[in-house]
């Protein structure tokens, strides 16, 4: 977007297919990763009537396909945004929304495993920044 301003701190990597994030402990969002860095994740999902907050506890999902033995694992992050993202099919009436999160008080365990989820389970690095326009 013109005149967008990114203040990332670390490279985002697009997530193979496969990786969910669920928030909790006070929402039931779910929805596949589009794209995660060493300072947070973001990720797609159906909206519903969940409570929102500013703190959510995020859990990594694997699907049964992958070799992740450590699933599920968890991080503690902030809401950065939640926007409504434009579906490809015009006949749907699902509200599809992205939700950013970045993660907060990493321990060093979780920065190698995020270190190594990045490494074993993303197909390359985003280039730019990527927000869909709500609708």
């Amino acid at each position: 977007m013109p005149g967008k301003v990114d203040r990332r701190n670390h490279a985002r990597f697009i997530v193979k297919p496969g990786i969910f994030a669920v928030l909790g402990p006070y929402s039931s969002q779910m929805g596949q990763v589009v794209d995660i860095s060493q300072g947070g994740l973001s990720f797609q999902y159906k909206h519903g009537n969940d409570k929102k907050a500013d703190i959510y506890e995020v859990s990594i999902l694997f699907d049964g396909r992958s070799e992740n033995h450590t699933s599920p694992f968890k991080f503690i992050g902030k809401a950065v945004s939640d926007v409504e993202v434009r579906t490809k099919n015009p006949f749907s009436t699902a509200i599809i929304r992205r939700f950013s999160i970045e993660f907060k008080d990493l321990t060093y365990y979780q920065q190698a495993w995020l270190e190594e989820c990045i490494r074993n389970h993303t197909a390359g690095q985003v280039d730019s920044v990527q927000i869909s326009p709500s609708l």
